[in-house]
């Protein structure tokens, strides 16, 4: 009886030793499953950029905006519904004040991405820079919609409501601003003011 006693222990203990060896190899090959998940998209994702584009935001990043706009049009070119590439070259010509060639850029990146928040943003700044700040609003609106977290569309639509002499509509959105935005402005001693700092990216 000992014998079989001693057994049975064995018995019933050897599942509660082998549950939490399998527990940890599952959680070791479910935490390799994301590392290799999270591998597989960032390659996917860099292996899908437009040769050229990083070359040229790293341009734009240090003004160096002839290069970058050759970089950009080579992307365009061979990359026709590339949307970052038209963003940028419309970036590029509207602070050259080329608002026409902006405008062609900017048209041909909605057909290929319509709902791009950045080409939005980028239609409120060429809006308020040709003097129509009215219509901009709404694109900046969209703009936060889409993308809430970026500051630069906080701040277009803030200028464009001030500019379009509705200083109480733009109160009311800097103080839903996310709080770089309000600390940019100078928070709620800002929003008491008749004006706001200009903004442009």
């Amino acid at each position: 009886p000992a014998g079989v006693g001693t057994d049975e222990t064995l018995l019933q203990a050897a599942p509660l030793h082998a549950a939490p060896r399998r527990a940890r190899w599952a959680a070791v090959a479910g935490a390799l499953a994301v590392v290799l998940l999270v591998a597989a998209v960032a390659w996917w994702a860099t292996g899908r950029r437009a040769p050229g584009l990083d070359e040229g935001i790293a341009a734009f990043r240090t003004g160096n905006y002839a290069q970058a706009a050759d970089h950009f049009r080579r992307v365009a070119e061979r990359h026709p519904d590339d949307a970052t590439a038209r963003l940028y070259l419309a970036r590029i010509y509207r602070r050259a004040r080329q608002y026409e060639r902006a405008a062609a850029e900017l048209r041909r990146g909605l057909q290929a991405a319509p709902d791009d928040a950045g080409l939005r943003r980028e239609v409120g700044f060429l809006l308020l820079d040709t003097g129509r700040p009215r219509q901009a609003v709404e694109h900046f609106r969209g703009a936060v919609a889409a993308e809430p977290g970026a500051a630069d569309g906080w701040m277009g639509l803030i200028q464009a409501l001030r500019a379009s002499g509705q200083p109480r509509a733009a109160q009311q959105v800097l103080a839903r601003a996310p709080a770089e935005v309000r600390a940019l402005l100078g928070g709620a001693a800002a929003a008491r003011r008749d004006t706001l700092p200009d903004f442009a990216p």
